[in-house]
């Protein structure tokens, strides 16, 4: 019997394998499982049954990169960033791009200026943030550094999260 042979039947006895894995999943899941939870569930056992470490790349191939975790019931998995839609949505409004020209142009005076210099860390701060009519007069910039500039923990909304057991939130971004 030639390596041809015995390779078909041990891709076929995989594929068996994993389709009765992929049901039992389903059945788990109560739905049909997706395609990060089939890479989360048979990727280890693939490895460890079969090793064949390239086969799930084959058969589900690469996982992307940008992608974060999405929590439903009890179950964590993977979902891939829409930044084409975070665009639309918000970053390529014409309001947004005139506030981000504002923010960029306001970086450039303290640039020329001398106060900034390129990857010092330091950020420009608007007193009165350009969202509350604030402008790019040399009297409402300064600069500050990351962690000054940094705010609270935020809700969606943009109001501060609440406080836990202690009453004050004390963390902020770093």
């Amino acid at each position: 019997m030639s390596e041809d042979n015995s390779r078909s039947k041990d891709e076929d006895a995989a594929l068996k394998w994993i389709r009765l894995r992929m049901d039992l999943i389903a059945r788990v899941l109560g739905r049909s499982p997706t395609r990060a939870e089939l890479l989360e569930y048979l990727l280890p056992e693939l490895q460890e049954i079969f090793g064949w470490p390239d086969m799930a790349e084959e058969l589900f191939g690469k996982q992307d990169k940008n992608q974060k975790e999405v929590t439903t019931g009890d179950k964590t998995m993977k979902k891939p960033r829409d930044y084409k839609a975070e665009y639309a949505k918000y970053q390529g409004t014409e309001e947004q791009k005139k506030n981000r020209a504002k923010r960029n142009a306001a970086r450039a005076t303290l640039l020329a200026s001398g106060a900034v210099k390129k990857g010092d860390g330091k950020h420009v701060n608007h007193k009165t943030p350009i969202s509350k009519g604030g402008g790019n007069a040399p009297s409402n910039l300064s600069v500050k550094t990351e962690a000054n500039n940094s705010s609270f923990p935020r809700t969606k909304t943009g109001a501060m999260k609440a406080a836990k057991k202690g009453g004050v939130v004390k963390s902020r971004k770093r």
